[in-house]
């Protein structure tokens, strides 16, 4: 099934991990509900990455899958709302936050995340903070895109 032109259901919720040990990752109806509009604004992000691909590498995690991968109790991935990503013929992703930081509003993201080897943004439904951070190895996240 697909969520938007360039978005499959089954990119949404492919996990290894899920795999590994049999956990369900698929979507509740709300979830799915989600898991559009995260798509639809992923179309957007693809848009201003010059339409290049884009590889996700987690988007929704169940409860069961996120814990097992060890995400925050609190992670959007849950909900379908996180997208982590990469999109290699644009750029690093460093390259991607700068890019993307340049159309904030037009995105409406909550979070933009650059994280060692990939771009973390999320959409939920209804929150758009607009927070733009950098992992720290060991520390806090760093605000700003360092």
């Amino acid at each position: 099934m697909q969520l938007t032109k360039h978005f499959s259901l089954a990119e949404a919720t492919y996990s290894a991990t899920a795999i590994t040990k049999e956990i369900n990752n698929h979507p509740s109806k709300e979830q799915l509900v989600q898991l559009v509009y995260s798509a639809q604004q992923m179309e957007i992000v693809r848009r201003i990455l010059g339409n290049k691909p884009i590889n996700i590498t987690s988007w929704l995690r169940v409860q069961e899958l996120n814990r097992a991968v060890g995400g925050s109790p609190t992670s959007d991935h849950q909900t379908g709302g996180a997208i982590d990503f990469k999109c290699p013929r644009f750029g690093s992703p460093h390259e991607i936050c700068l890019q993307l930081m340049q159309f904030k509003e037009e995105l409406a993201y909550d979070q933009l995340i650059l994280e060692p080897t990939w771009v973390h943004i999320s959409f939920p439904i209804g929150r758009s903070r607009g927070q733009e951070l950098t992992y720290v190895q060991g520390g806090p996240f760093k605000k700003g895109i360092v």
